[in-house]
């Protein structure tokens, strides 16, 4: 079932089932999801003693189990998180199925899980087929649905469509900071519904996935030909383990979309077309234009062929590629 569904149908009529199986990547959900569980079946004066994490990594399965047959403090339910279980294999699983035949009534085990793909004996277990919740983003009505449930936990507002539709456009992942800009966007129209933006609004006060990313700051700085940002976050970069070959497919792949652009433009072809030819963004599209306002038909060549002269030389010589990508960001930066 979907976590959606979960929190209607198992934790509001608080009817959670001895043992449980989260699947997937969507950590923010979950982390949504645990809270609300600790809430709805824990007491609160012993709530804090009453929920226990493990993790594979570090724990065994026979303490996980060992603490899910105890009773709580204070007689009280207790809510048991084992993490990480696609890393057991299938010995290791074993007593944990022969506990889903005869669990502890009195312990909710949570078992948490970002891949499937080893657990197939859990998963075809009845019990816990029933009871899986997947949390995976599929298709926009997953985040559809997450946007209803924010809104509801920000007073049951309502959302202008056309605010719905960028914020479908821009957020296919990252629940967390789609949660972040809602909370923004609520409080910027003071609670009130429905809660709209101009497009202008939309552009500066959203903060999208790839804006968060340093890369794409690191595309921006140098399209803007900012050399001291752009040096910066380079340096940044390399310190996250980041890729020089990487970081040139992203320069080339965004200076063609800016020459592409370009030549569209010239052939009177509209900026709504050439959007979504060159794939850009709604959140990048005014700073889009503006760099093509501002970088003459030459100076765009001649930086795309610095970038391409800059690929040969990294596939072909010994010398440090950090060399030949930091001599590169200096002569884009550098303003003819």
């Amino acid at each position: 079932m979907y976590p959606g569904e979960f929190l209607s149908s198992r934790v509001k009529n608080k009817q959670l089932k001895p043992v449980t199986l989260f699947i997937g990547a969507e950590t923010y959900w979950k982390q949504i999801i645990i809270e609300r569980l600790k809430k709805a079946f824990l007491e609160e004066s012993s709530a804090q003693m009453n929920f226990i994490s493990f993790d594979a990594k570090s724990n065994t399965v026979s303490e996980v189990l060992e603490e899910a047959n105890a009773f709580g403090f204070f007689q009280s339910k207790k809510i048991i998180l084992f993490n990480s279980i696609d890393e057991l294999d299938s010995e290791e699983m074993k007593p944990i199925l022969s506990y889903i035949e005869s669990p502890n009534t009195e312990s909710y085990l949570i078992l948490n899980a970002v891949k499937p793909d080893n657990r197939l004996a859990l998963l075809k277990n009845k019990d816990i087929k029933e009871e899986t919740v997947e949390f995976e983003i599929r298709s926009e009505k997953d985040i559809k649905d997450f946007i209803d449930f924010k809104l509801i936990q920000l007073g049951n507002l309502k959302l202008d469509k056309k605010l719905e539709s960028y914020l479908l456009s821009v957020f296919s992942s990252d629940l967390g900071l789609l949660a972040q800009n809602l909370d923004k966007i609520a409080a910027y129209n003071n609670f009130t519904s429905p809660l709209r933006l101009s497009e202008n609004d939309m552009e500066h006060l959203i903060t999208s996935p790839e804006q968060e990313s340093n890369s794409f700051k690191f595309i921006d700085a140098i399209t803007s030909r900012d050399f001291g940002k752009a040096f910066t976050l380079y340096k940044n970069l390399s310190g996250e383990n980041n890729n020089v070959h990487g970081l040139i497919g992203l320069l080339r792949w965004n200076f063609q979309s800016i020459l592409k652009a370009s030549f569209l433009l010239k052939n009177n072809v509209s900026k709504e077309e050439i959007c979504s030819q060159c794939k850009i963004p709604p959140f990048k599209r005014n700073f889009f234009f503006k760099t093509l306002e501002t970088l003459k038909d030459k100076e765009l060549q001649n930086i795309y062929t610095l970038i391409a002269n800059c690929d040969y030389s990294l596939k072909s010589s010994n010398i440090s590629p950090e060399h030949f990508f930091e001599s590169l960001i200096f002569n884009i930066c550098k303003k003819s």
